[in-house]
């Protein structure tokens, strides 16, 4: 597949998921050992030129964030006041 030089890695992404059906949010991109894991940098940036060899991989889609659970607080029980008692002697 070529490529552009000023092509961002995020369009590199998105150009294999439009001709080879591999969701762009889900591909990490591998060049000379390294990670280009900045979409908004150029490929020219990691140094590709013509004829570079590009590994794409997959990976499962992140998660996302699950809404922390919120427990309700127990309602407070109430307290009997104390009683007085006298004492008669």
């Amino acid at each position: 597949m070529d490529i552009e030089g000023e092509w961002t890695v995020r369009q590199v992404k998105e150009a294999i998921e439009k001709n080879h059906s591999m969701a762009a949010d889900t591909l990490k991109l591998i060049a000379y050992g390294k990670v280009l894991d900045k979409d908004e940098n150029s490929a020219a940036s990691y140094n590709l030129k013509e004829g570079d060899f590009v590994v794409a991989m997959t990976q499962k889609a992140k998660p996302k964030p699950k809404p922390p659970v919120v427990v309700p607080e127990p309602a407070p029980v109430p307290v009997a006041a104390p009683v007085q008692t006298e004492t008669v002697v």
